[in-house]
């Protein structure tokens, strides 16, 4: 998977049922559309409807898993040796599905 642009943050949507569906910053608007309008939402990780939305969250795990990978590499860095790790966008787990999400026409 090729980086586009790098993601500098990642975000969490927080169910009332207690699950946790990861975003990309990318991913936000339509998250926010979909709260806003009270229509299901379809990101990368997941379809959640908007009346179980709870808070939208600072993936923490997300970013300090690159943090820490980064630091590991500070010596390679410092040598020239290698780029510090990015967030990298979500895997799509509809990618395989999207068709049956096409309207007919």
């Amino acid at each position: 998977m090729k980086i586009k642009e790098e993601i500098k943050t990642a975000y969490l949507v927080e169910l009332s049922n207690k699950t946790k569906i990861q975003i990309d910053p990318n991913e936000l608007p339509r998250v926010l559309e979909g709260i806003k309008s009270g229509n299901p939402v379809i990101v990368r990780q997941g379809i959640f409807n908007p009346s179980f939305f709870v808070d939208i969250v600072q993936d923490e795990k997300r970013i300090t898993e690159v943090m820490e990978d980064n630091k590991l590499r500070k010596f390679a860095i410092e040598q020239g040796m290698e780029k510090p790790v990015q967030l990298k966008p979500l895997k799509d787990i509809f990618e395989e599905s999207k068709h049956l999400l096409e309207k007919p026409k």
